[in-house]
């Protein structure tokens, strides 16, 4: 094999190996899981999820029967999933005061408590099936019924 062949080799044998580690951004953790939680980070396979755990961006995070957990963001924000609930970080850019910040979060399927962080107000957004909700409070309560209303 030439030198070009052999480093163009080995170029992409460390992009495929570094690639997993770029689509998984760490935004979080999970500081209280109390029962079954898991996390889907994107294009994995869901996976207990549990205390002090990372939380990824894209992820799908579901809570079983009788379980409950508080994600914590990196801008100090706060979700609380109840039992049976569902929800999808789309989308969080955080990087300390006065850089560029966005947050993005479906909650898709249950109940759930919000706690505003230090991404400004004006760039949160939270989805239901039904409405997205722009925040100008700090603290939410959200129910998300089976039939998505």
């Amino acid at each position: 094999m030439n030198r070009i062949s052999c480093i163009s080799a080995l170029f992409w044998v460390a992009m495929a190996s570094i690639g997993p580690a770029i689509a998984q951004d760490n935004v979080g953790r999970a500081t209280v899981v109390r029962g079954a939680v898991v996390q889907a980070p994107p294009g994995q396979n869901a996976d207990s999820l549990g205390q002090g755990g990372a939380v990824f961006r894209s992820a799908v995070i579901k809570s079983g029967s009788g379980a409950a957990a508080e994600l914590t963001f990196a801008d100090s924000s706060k979700a609380t999933l109840s039992s049976d609930s569902e929800l999808i970080i789309d989308e969080f850019v955080y990087s300390g005061p006065g850089a560029a910040a966005n947050q993005t979060v479906t909650f898709a399927k249950g109940s759930f408590r919000f706690v505003s962080g230090l991404v400004p107000k004006q760039n949160v957004t939270l989805r239901t099936p039904t409405v997205t909700l722009g925040i100008r409070g700090t603290t939410l309560i959200i129910v998300v019924r089976p039939d998505g209303s």
